[in-house]
């Protein structure tokens, strides 16, 4: 599970870089970025069902996976929300 951080990380920060060094470009990669930490949540939320019925019966190790599961899946989800406004602003600019 801890495994599954450290690729994420990874690839963010290559898709930050990307997006600040090309400029007009970068929209290109933000779609992209955005299908990739999209992913990575919904294979978050997958993970997540492998441990609810073990809860159920009293594990306290998946209780604590289930947790550590969700507290991933909600930076997932404020990463993704950030991703779609930098290209929700990115389309405005080009409007303008």
């Amino acid at each position: 599970m801890s495994s599954d951080v450290l690729p994420q990380t990874r690839d963010d920060e290559a898709g930050q870089g990307s997006r600040s060094s090309q400029g007009s470009t970068g929209a290109v990669s933000l779609p992209k970025l955005l299908e990739t930490k999209y992913t990575h949540l919904m294979s978050s939320v997958e993970e997540m069902g492998k441990y609810v019925k073990p809860c159920y019966s009293g594990s306290k190790i998946s209780v604590e996976k289930l947790r550590k599961e969700i507290q991933q899946a909600r930076a997932l989800t404020k990463e993704c929300l950030a991703t779609v406004d930098l290209i929700g602003q990115q389309q405005d600019q080009r409007q303008n």
